[in-house]
């Protein structure tokens, strides 16, 4: 029996697109680091400079652990505002939709910030055996009135790394764009250390792996840096067809739609794969056969 594609081990080319993918995130963290980093240090020279020219005195830990653990918090923040932006991408087809969730994400976004740089804060002075004494007064109406004067500064903080991220992904996407589909039968694909073009005819399935896809084409594997979403929106729908979240398959290579015990269904290829069929692309995928 032929296994189920669900079952398929990752080859050496999909190990090397995780230790690819690794290398990527390590760069974008690193990234991150720096970019918050100067800031931080930017503004720890601008307050040192400015208590200098007005003659005041200042503790220098407080002032370390302040920057330190304002920067850090926003750090930690940042899978934060991808998730987000991944969750809600900006878009003018629901521009109201859009401008709502990103003022809920700031609003988050600013709260978590204050509240895990008030805890870093204590813990460092903790550290030391100092009691760590906070910028406001007034009990709940002065935390209050410190989250809007922190909301007033987190608000570009946050909007200027919606628009780094969101242009990053854009020029990703369109990287992958003019790499992948070359023409209307070829795609490049990775092929251990190297890109090869494959021909779309020689192709069985696609089948999602994180935020690339592996594509089979009878007993060979290789692997596609794009999400398995974009490149269904730039196949021919007549020659290919969405069955699974996971799953696209070439239609010339279906050979039969197997009925399961559990009431599913699922998909017997030429090649002899098997793939799942959910039930919320059955329809579609039924219609197609018996249009051909």
């Amino acid at each position: 029996m032929a296994p189920i594609a669900d079952e398929t081990p990752l080859s050496d080319t999909g190990q090397s697109m995780f230790k690819s993918v690794w290398t990527k995130r390590s760069l974008e963290a690193g990234f991150w680091l720096l970019l918050i980093g100067f800031f931080a240090s930017l503004n720890s020279y601008i307050i040192i400079m400015d208590y200098a020219r007005r003659s005041i005195e200042f503790f220098m830990y407080r002032l370390v652990v302040n920057e330190a653990s304002s920067a850090f918090a926003i750090f930690l923040l940042v899978p934060f505002i991808h998730y987000w932006l991944k969750r809600f991408p900006l878009t003018l087809d629901h521009g109201v939709k859009t401008i709502a969730a990103h003022a809920g994400g700031a609003v988050i976004f600013s709260i978590t910030h204050v509240l895990t740089m008030m805890a870093l804060r204590e813990l460092a002075f903790l550290m030391r055996g100092f009691t760590y004494l906070h910028a406001f007064e007034g009990g709940f109406f002065g935390f209050l009135e410190m989250l809007a004067y922190e909301f007033s500064k987190d608000l570009p903080v946050y909007l200027s790394f919606i628009i780094i991220i969101w242009t990053y992904r854009l020029h990703q996407t369109r990287k992958l764009q003019r790499r992948s589909l070359v023409g209307a039968d070829t795609i490049m694909v990775k092929r251990g250390r190297g890109d090869r073009l494959l021909s779309l005819k020689d192709i069985s399935y696609f089948q999602s792996s994180a935020n690339y896809v592996r594509v089979f084409a009878g007993a060979e594997e290789c692997l596609l840096r794009e999400t398995l979403q974009n490149l269904e929106k730039r196949l021919n729908p007549d020659n290919f067809i969405r069955v699974h979240r996971s799953y696209i398959v070439r239609v010339d290579d279906i050979r039969e739609i197997q009925a399961l015990l559990s009431g599913g269904s699922q998909l017997e290829l030429h090649s002899g794969a098997k793939i799942p069929v959910s039930r919320s692309y059955k329809d579609a995928l039924n219609a197609l056969l018996k249009a051909e």
